[in-house]
């Protein structure tokens, strides 16, 4: 897309949810662990329980969060097409499209 007044919204929305999905990640995981799960701790710190359930639930929340933080803001096939892209290996040919 040029760079004229609509091109400069579209990627200014883009690095806005793009910033906005990293630091709703990392919150709503942490909610989610220590809320839901019960589970404290940090990356950091261990215990070993709370790293390996961090890690394996950062891609699906960030995933859902970017979509939704996306669709918030007007660009929905555009981030629908990134999410896409990133689990492509794990959706069936049905759901590509």
């Amino acid at each position: 897309m040029p760079l004229t007044a609509q091109g400069v919204r579209h990627y200014a929305v883009i690095f806005l949810v793009f910033g906005v999905t990293g630091g709703l990640t990392v919150f709503l995981s942490r909610l989610v662990l220590n809320g839901l799960l019960g589970l404290d701790g940090s990356l950091l710190g261990g215990p070993w329980s709370y790293r390996l359930v961090y890690l394996a639930l950062i891609p699906p929340v960030y995933s859902a969060t970017l979509l939704a933080v996306g669709t918030l803001l007007g660009k929905r096939a555009f981030f629908q097409r990134r999410v896409v892209r990133l689990w492509g290996w794990a959706l069936p040919a049905s759901l590509k499209r």
